[in-house]
């Protein structure tokens, strides 16, 4: 397969593109037919990173080579057929990869989009019938390990997680990024179908001042985000601050348990009969926020970030 994008590219923002594509080689005539477009419209390369690549690790990369970029980095499943996460990194921009744990979907790399400073990109795609107790999990391991760095990171992917659904699962992921000082760029539907609008591909941020979008490419039934930086790099990283871990409550006996103990624990309370508000309020409150302490404890990420990279 061959590549007809030119090189020839003015330094400008950078783009970071997630797509699921859903087979790269089933799919690669349509995403070189995307980038050729792209980078007319845009007069740059972005840096493009895939979820579901349906590559092994036998698979031969070097026939899925781009004009313009090095060589695809991807990190396959084993054994089992599907999944896989890759990125293309255009030429001007230099990178490293960093060792991720094995059991995850996961890819990182430190790269350096502008001379001024360093990011930490990742990619990562948890299959829908995947236990997202189990994946939330090992996120906040990935969330642990990226938190060591001073660097601005961006984490996108396939989560098959829909924050547009108020549920345990959706909560409990929320505040886990937030605890470790990330925030989602995307808030649009990134899958739309005849019954359902979701949002399972997600843009996420350690820094502020960074938008994200949906946009209106699509190659199988999600469509792509993207964010830009700008040439005078990302701002500080956020701080980390503390959330409540919810996974506990995922299970039915723990739900029931905390309804009781919470109906128990109000039972002969009427805070209508107390002469202050203030003081009812508090009451309730540390009630509340004591049970929750059992039931929901708080995350606690490391509580500064080290110089050493991840």
């Amino acid at each position: 397969m061959t590549s007809p994008i030119t090189k020839t590219i003015t330094k400008t923002n950078t783009h970071i593109i997630h797509c699921n594509i859903r087979s790269l080689a089933a799919n690669y005539d349509e995403l070189l037919n995307w980038i050729s477009e792209y980078k007319i419209q845009n007069n740059t390369l972005p840096i493009i990173c895939l979820s579901e690549t349906w590559l092994n690790q036998d698979s031969n990369l070097g026939v899925f080579n781009l004009e313009g970029y090095q060589p695809l980095i991807a990190k396959s499943r084993a054994s089992r057929k599907g999944g896989g996460v890759a990125c293309y990194i255009p030429t001007n921009i230099p990178f490293t990869i960093i060792e991720t744990p094995s059991d995850l979907e996961v890819q990182i790399i430190e790269c350096h989009p502008t001379n001024k400073q360093k990011l930490i990109l990742s990619v990562i795609y948890s299959p829908p019938s995947s236990n997202k107790q189990d994946f939330i999990n090992k996120l906040e391991t990935i969330l642990s390990q990226l938190s060591t760095s001073t660097n601005p990171t961006i984490i996108c992917g396939d989560f098959n997680i829909d924050i547009m659904t108020d549920n345990t699962i959706s909560m409990e992921y929320t505040n886990l990024i937030t605890a470790y000082g990330f925030h989602n760029l995307i808030k649009n539907p990134t899958r739309l179908t005849l019954t359902s609008r979701t949002c399972l591909d997600h843009l996420l941020a350690n820094t502020p001042d960074l938008d994200g979008s949906v946009i209106d490419w699509q190659i199988v039934d999600h469509k792509a985000t993207k964010a830009i930086i700008g040439t005078a790099g990302l701002p500080s990283i956020n701080k980390m601050q503390r959330a409540r871990c919810y996974k506990f409550m995922t299970k039915e006996n723990s739900k029931l348990k905390f309804e009781y103990d919470l109906e128990k624990a109000f039972e002969n309370v009427n805070y209508y009969n107390w002469d202050s508000a203030n003081q009812a309020t508090d009451h309730f409150l540390l009630t509340l926020n004591n049970l929750l302490d059992v039931y929901a404890p708080y995350i606690d990420p490391a509580p500064a970030r080290s110089k050493r990279k991840p």
